[in-house]
């Protein structure tokens, strides 16, 4: 239920096709990436956060009825590139309201759907900072060798992203890269249904258990001071289309 960073690609090996990373429930305290860790992708990376689950093989599957991510990156985490032009990409058929302009030369998709169930009731989703791009937010630690030869550090690259945010509550959310590369264009759909989340509780007998704590927010990198996280009058804190 509670686990750190998940990676869709590889550690330091490389992915030729796309990659797909579906959450359906749970508190993750560390970082999502559609991407890869310090590799390439060939193809596509997705990140599908899926509140709605109209699927009712997935709705067995999802264990609470909350997810909770520190941060989403739709790209890399410390190094590489998504996308070869040798490599077609599809768009995710999950995404809906695509504009024309969102063909194969997107690189990485973010989406977070929500839907009502029968009680009337939404998933509780919330996201401390969400990026569409990759993240290479490091320091020279994480320098690349290759057959013993000094190769520098590629920080994450890609060309063009697509946000599609549909659902949950999210602090702070980027069009781009946390400090990783975008070549190309950013775009970002808002149609969000969603109540605010402010509140989760891992157990709903227990007022003291809430998941969005200040200690909570701190990790997710959020200054409480400044961005009200706990706030119940904003689906999002801050919107960046770069």
């Amino acid at each position: 239920e509670r686990g750190g960073s998940v990676d869709g690609g590889g550690d330091l090996g490389n992915v030729n096709g796309s990659t797909t990373v579906h959450v359906l429930s749970g508190d993750m305290e560390g970082s999502v990436f559609g991407g890869a860790r310090m590799a390439n992708v060939g193809g596509s990376a997705f990140v599908n956060i899926d509140g709605a689950m109209t699927d009712n093989e997935n709705k067995e599957i999802a264990q609470t009825d909350y997810i909770v991510i520190n941060r989403v990156y739709g790209g890399n985490d410390i190094s590489g590139t998504i996308g070869d032009i040798n490599t077609p990409t599809t768009p995710p058929t999950e995404l809906t309201n695509k504009p024309e302009e969102v063909d194969n030369s997107f690189k990485t998709f973010v989406h977070i759907s929500n839907q009502k169930d029968k009680e009337g009731d939404t998933k509780q989703i919330y996201i401390g900072q969400l990026f569409g791009g990759g993240n290479g937010d490091y320091g020279s630690g994480y320098d690349t060798y290759t057959d013993g030869i000094y190769q520098g550090k590629n920080k994450p690259v890609l060309t063009n992203t697509y946000v599609d945010i549909q659902g949950g509550s999210i602090v702070y959310a980027y069009g781009g890269g946390n400090n990783a590369t975008v070549t190309g264009k950013a775009v970002i759909h808002v149609d969000n249904p969603s109540e605010v989340v402010n509140h989760i509780l891992s157990d709903k007998t227990d007022p003291t258990s809430d998941l969005l704590t200040s200690d909570r927010f701190k990790r997710m990198g959020i200054n409480p001071g400044y961005s009200h996280p706990s706030s119940d009058e904003f689906q999002i804190g801050r919107l960046f289309g770069g």
